[in-house]
């Protein structure tokens, strides 16, 4: 089967013939299964998604009716079960279309022929046909929304950033110019058009690009441009030629305090951490030093860590979290907005919610070597990784 949520929730069985879902509440009984797909939804999450707030005796009976129904619409009615947690749809790899979307962007991620890339994420973003969940006003599918959304637009970028790479400047000059009128916030954007007005010859109108983008970060967010604007605007000054047709990639971050002079002893702790790194192979390696104040243990671990800050070859982020003080401890969302805009997310597509700044923060170092240094001082014990 196909079941489609990038544009109107419907589904079609293999032979194509599509299943017409009719009636908002079953359409939103197949939005909730398909946005947890195979996953068990509770009864109680599902009636107040499907009615809205709407409380009587019926509503547990009209969920049984339109799960039957819906049950005797697809391939296999056992694939619409009910178990402890509650009721859950079965969906197979490659059956879902938002899962495809997200498998074709992460191949496209992997290749490095632009020409592919290009291939790749338009065949990714056929496959929207609309809005996420259209015509689905739910707050249960608002974040899954803004999750799907952002990669629609991320991919976007991505594809034109690609066309670039194939020399495509003057071909996607319109499409970016309709692209900056839609999302004037997104700076990626203004930087991608500046880059294909810059390398056809066109410096004057690359530079008015630059000045209109200035303009409407200021009036609407009060901030100015960031680093990779400002350094195109300089090349592009400078009249010097651009990376390979776009924008430099992202400096790989590199946030460690400088390195402790004059440090000795500490042997054994420096030893079992390089043990530990060793013995992790591919694995995640989370440590903590902990100890009494003053006793060095920012000192130990920032030694440690430029000590083998080349087995990340992706970067090393730090933050100094702050805690037992006179400041203000630095909340989980604030370390992670950082550390998001210091792996490249524009600061406008920074989530608000915590919880989906934590997940674009896992999509953003999956597969990668990342060294993470997390300073904290908790009163008389101070944690220094």
């Amino acid at each position: 089967m196909r079941f489609e949520v990038l544009g109107p929730v419907r589904f079609s069985r293999d032979d194509g013939a599509a299943m017409a879902v009719s009636g908002a509440l079953r359409q939103r009984l197949l939005a909730m299964l398909l946005a947890r797909a195979n996953e068990p939804v509770s009864m109680d999450a599902l009636v107040e998604a499907m009615c809205a707030g709407e409380t009587n005796d019926e509503l547990p009976h009209r969920l049984q009716l339109h799960v039957h129904r819906l049950r005797g619409m697809l391939d296999d009615p056992a694939r619409l079960a009910f178990g402890a947690g509650g009721y859950c749809l079965a969906v197979r790899p490659d059956e879902l279309d938002a899962d495809r979307f997200a498998a074709l962007l992460e191949q496209a991620g992997q290749v490095t022929e632009p020409q592919q890339t290009v291939k790749l994420i338009r065949e990714a973003l056929r496959l929207w046909r609309g809005e996420p969940y259209q015509g689905l006003d739910m707050p249960e599918l608002a974040a899954d929304v803004r999750r799907l959304t952002e990669l629609r637009l991320v991919a976007t970028e991505d594809r034109y950033a690609a066309e670039l790479r194939c020399g495509r400047h003057a071909a996607v000059v319109a499409d970016l110019t309709e692209l900056v009128d839609r999302h004037p916030l997104r700076e990626r954007l203004h930087a991608l058009l500046m880059t294909a007005l810059y390398r056809t010859g066109r410096q004057a109108d690359a530079l008015a690009a630059d000045r209109d983008a200035r303009s409407v970060l200021v009036e609407e967010l009060g901030l100015e441009p960031g680093s990779e604007l400002r350094e195109l605007e300089a090349t592009i000054l400078a009249g010097a030629p651009l990376e390979n047709g776009g924008p430099a990639a992202h400096p790989v971050p590199a946030q460690l305090p400088r390195n402790v002079t004059g440090f000795v002893g500490r042997d054994a702790e420096l030893s079992l951490l390089d043990k530990l790194l060793g013995a992790a192979g591919e694995s995640v390696v989370i440590s903590v030093v902990v100890g009494t104040a003053g006793v060095g243990k920012t000192a130990l671990v920032v030694r440690w860590a430029h000590r083998v800050r080349d087995r990340f070859p992706d970067g090393q982020l730090y933050v100094d979290l702050r805690g037992f003080g006179p400041d203000r401890p630095v909340q989980p969302a604030e370390a992670l907005a950082a550390f998001l805009r210091a792996l490249g997310l524009d600061g406008t597509a920074i989530p608000h919610d915590p919880g989906e700044r934590a997940g674009r923060f896992r999509t953003l170092v999956d597969g990668k070597r990342l060294l993470v240094v997390l300073d904290i001082r908790c009163g008389p014990v101070q944690a220094g990784l």
